[in-house]
C-alpha cells in the first residue's frame, strides 16, 4: 500500500546519487510557469485549453484582478481579441482519489496570449 511521501526528501530518495536512476528535469522546475504551460500544451490532453469567452461564476477571478496582467488591455478587450484561454476541469469536482480517498482538485487556469511576441503566460490558477 502506497501511503505517499511525508517530506520532499523522502520523495527524492528514489533517485540514485550515482545517476543510475536519473531525477526527471521537471523536479527541478516544479513551480516554473513556462514548464507548466508546456505541460498543458504538449501533455496528454492539450485540447483541454479553450478560448475563454467568460469566467465561470464559481471562479473567484474578477476583471480587476486580471487586468494588471493583460499588457494594457481591459478584460473585455482581451476577450474580444481572443487573447484569453483557459483550462477548466470542473468535471473533476467531487471525484475521489482511488489511492487516498481524498477529493481531487478541479483546477481552473487562465492564460493570456501575446500574439505579437507569440508568448503565452499564466494569469491565474484556482483549485476548487
Amino acid at each position: 500500500v502506497n501511503e505517499g511521501w511525508k517530506t520532499e526528501d523522502e520523495r527524492l530518495l528514489i533517485f540514485s546519487p550515482d545517476g543510475t536512476i536519473k531525477r526527471p528535469t521537471f523536479l527541478f522546475n516544479e513551480l516554473d510557469d513556462n514548464l507548466f504551460i508546456h505541460q498543458r500544451l504538449a501533455g496528454c490532453y492539450p485540447t483541454a485549453i479553450k478560448l475563454c469567452k467568460e469566467i465561470p461564476t464559481d471562479v473567484n477571478m474578477t476583471p480587476e484582478l486580471i487586468e494588471p496582467f493583460l499588457e494594457g488591455l481591459s478584460f473585455q478587450e482581451a476577450m474580444q481579441k481572443d487573447h484569453l484561454f483557459c483550462v477548466d476541469h470542473k468535471i473533476m469536482q467531487g471525484i475521489r482519489s482511488v489511492c487516498t480517498g481524498n477529493e481531487m482538485p478541479a483546477p481552473f487556469c487562465l492564460f493570456y496570449i501575446d500574439r505579437l511576441r507569440k508568448h503565452i503566460k499564466i494569469i491565474a490558477i484556482q483549485l476548487t
